[in-house]
């Protein structure tokens, strides 16, 4: 038997439907979408003010939001000036949308907070600049501490601006990201991800330019890959492979250093204590095999 439901009814419980699927704890006139934020962003030449929380749980996000967040006057101002990104992590998964479920953690952690509410100021191209202090203040002076916050960054965000006016993929555009990337310490490279995924997707000579992605991440990345494979045993289990494994990467290190720069010393000298302390675990481990064949 088919049930049938007048017209008005049907619409009714579409939008009550609707409703209930696209709901999220995101306040008007901000965005839970990375992407989004950073498009609004570089089209409008202005920066980002990205709060991180945790809406169902955090008291003193729940005040930030009561205070600030939720004014339509505070929403009015900010939006003339930055684009507003809301990257929540709440207890209730429901109140996130399905892609920010998906993101969420791992934007906190790649933005290094270490705590709810945290608020960030992000240039027109989304890398991190600096934090806003917010405390329970109102609009008014929430605004005051985010336009501090640019005034101190004047030069950073004055930059990405720039380069978000140029053809995305441009010569111009790379070289300009190349001359930029050259100031800075190669140890600090990491906190400018945007450029540093331009300069990699290009690849060539772009990709000389950041020296800890083209000659440490790589090795980084195979040295991670084989201490999981020898945690789970995908290689039967026999600590000679990954012992050979390990100090082929040593080798490839000791290769590498010469062309790395003094900046990049720390983070070889990380990878290769990491490896030498695999290297030991995988020989205590070999050893204790041996020990109980006999």
């Amino acid at each position: 038997m088919k049930l049938k439901f007048s017209g008005a009814l049907c619409a009714v419980l579409s939008a009550a439907i609707a409703a209930s699927s696209s709901a999220t704890s995101t306040p008007a006139g901000f965005t839970d979408d990375m992407k989004k934020a950073v498009a609004e962003a570089a089209k409008g030449q202005k920066p980002i003010i990205a709060v991180f929380t945790g809406s169902d749980w955090c008291k003193y996000c729940k005040i930030l939001e009561s205070n600030v967040l939720s004014k339509p006057e505070f929403v009015r101002d900010a939006s003339k000036e930055f684009a507003l990104l809301f990257i929540d992590n709440p207890q209730n998964k429901n109140l996130l949308s399905p892609e920010a479920r998906a993101v969420n953690p791992k934007l906190a952690e790649d933005f290094g907070v270490q705590g709810f509410p945290s608020v960030m100021l992000l240039d027109c191209l989304g890398q991190k600049v600096d934090r806003i202090g917010h405390g329970s203040a109102g609009p008014a002076e929430f605004l005051v501490q985010a336009r501090a916050a640019c005034e101190r960054n004047a030069a950073r965000l004055a930059t990405a601006k720039e380069i978000a006016s140029m053809k995305k993929g441009s010569a111009k555009r790379l070289k300009r990201i190349a001359e930029e990337i050259d100031k800075i310490d190669v140890s600090k490279h990491k906190e400018y991800p945007a450029y540093c995924a331009e300069l990699l997707a290009k690849g060539g000579v772009w990709k000389k330019h950041l020296p800890y992605q083209s000659l440490v991440q790589p090795l980084e990345r195979e040295f991670y890959k084989l201490a999981i494979d020898a945690g789970t045993g995908r290689s039967g289990g026999n600590p000679s492979t990954y012992i050979r494994k390990a100090k082929a990467i040593l080798r490839k290190i000791d290769a590498m250093q010469g062309d790395a720069p003094a900046g990049l010393k720390g983070e070889i000298d990380k990878l290769k204590s990491n490896v030498d302390d695999l290297i030991k675990r995988l020989e205590e481990a070999k050893a204790s095999k041996k020990g109980a064949k006999k």
